[in-house]
């Protein structure tokens, strides 16, 4: 939806209470957090039965934007009536002729207060005019709400969920033009019964009915994509989680130790693997064979130990046979032999380990 959506345009995503942490998101990761609008609750009473639990009397809607420049009309809501009269007291001027009392020019605001984002809207009830026993029908109310909100007449509103036609029926009541999606069989009668309900419906035209905005067609076939099945957000897409072998899984000073005790002299020194120099322990750094920079994993068989002065030289740039040839060039290098070996000896103690823990 997001691909097809214009600049202008807005996505609504209704769900109910078990799914709103997770699509939440989802929805972030797809959208950007900045294109949230509003969390809009919608609000139903129904009998609920028993439960160990408060009733659980609502819907919640996430509202996101394709971009900043999206379109939205304001909608106003009715005031009640002891706020409306309020309001009419406020602007009523007492004359004192009798029990004469008139309205001056100035009058209550007629187009009330504007919508929050909490909607009481009514469930359609089982004896509902507009109920056709779908089981997630949803009231015309309710959608029409939304598209007010985010369309003008003329343009396009798309459900790719149609189920019972509710959307296709509050947008051309509305004025505008509509595309319904839905896996099931029979949703496409769905939509041309519930359009012969709600309109009149001119004469039969070959297998199409022609409705008060114009032709309404249905095919199975799914629309030619021309995005070359680029997804609008690849970074979600479902992964397997990596199987890392035991041995990969060491801690730092646990590789530290062993790759130590393969690079130590026998006067106890660590000879680095970059300049062949021996230090103490305490001056050795661990570092990676190939840099994470080109793909290098942090497992022991991609690890050695540098002196202070080539860890900084190698950085996440350098491999370490580049590391080498920059010191053979500088006059850093001391021993080119002695940091072959090193780095050899560290790679067969990483052999040794993966043996001895095993996969």
């Amino acid at each position: 939806m997001r691909r097809v959506l214009r600049d202008d345009g807005s996505i609504y995503l209704h769900m109910d209470y078990t799914a709103h942490a997770y699509i939440k998101a989802m929805m972030d990761g797809i959208f950007g957090k900045r294109n949230f609008r509003n969390e809009i609750v919608w609000h139903y009473r129904r009998w609920t039965g028993k439960s160990k639990s408060f009733q659980k009397l609502h819907d919640t809607i996430l509202f996101y934007s394709r971009s900043d420049d999206y379109m939205f009309n304001i909608l106003f809501t009715d005031y009640t009536e002891g706020s409306e009269e309020r309001k009419r007291q406020g602007v009523l001027n007492r004359f004192k002729d009798g029990e004469v009392y008139r309205v001056s020019d100035r009058s209550v605001n007629r187009k009330g207060v504007r919508e929050n984002d909490v909607w009481h809207i009514p469930f359609v009830a089982p004896s509902a005019k507009e109920r056709v026993g779908y089981p997630t029908q949803k009231p015309l109310a309710l959608y029409e709400r939304i598209i007010k909100a985010s369309s003008n007449p003329g343009d396009i509103v798309l459900d790719p969920f149609a189920g019972c036609a509710t959307t296709p029926v509050a947008a051309e009541r509305l004025g505008r033009h509509w595309v319904g999606i839905d896996i099931w069989r029979g949703a496409h009668k769905m939509v041309l019964q519930r359009l012969d309900r709600e309109f009149l419906s001119v004469p039969e035209v070959s297998s199409d009915r022609l409705f008060s905005l114009g032709e309404v067609t249905y095919t199975k076939e799914p629309p030619e994509r021309t995005d070359n099945r680029v997804e609008a957000a690849p970074d979600l897409q479902l992964r397997e989680p990596e199987q890392v072998p035991k041995y990969q899984q060491l801690s730092h000073d646990r590789m530290k130790s062993y790759l130590a005790d393969a690079q130590r002299n026998w006067r106890g020194r660590v000879i680095c693997a970059g300049c062949g120099r021996g230090y103490d322990i305490r001056m050795m750094h661990l570092d990676h064979k190939q840099p994470r920079s080109k793909g290098g994993a942090d497992y022991i068989t991609n690890r050695v130990l540098l002196c202070g002065f080539c860890n900084v030289r190698k950085g996440n740039r350098l491999t370490l046979a580049e590391l080498r040839y920059t010191n053979i060039n500088d006059g850093w290098m001391d021993n080119e032999r002695r940091a072959r070996d090193a780095e050899e000896r560290a790679a067969q103690m990483a052999r040794d380990v993966r043996h001895e823990i095993g996969r």
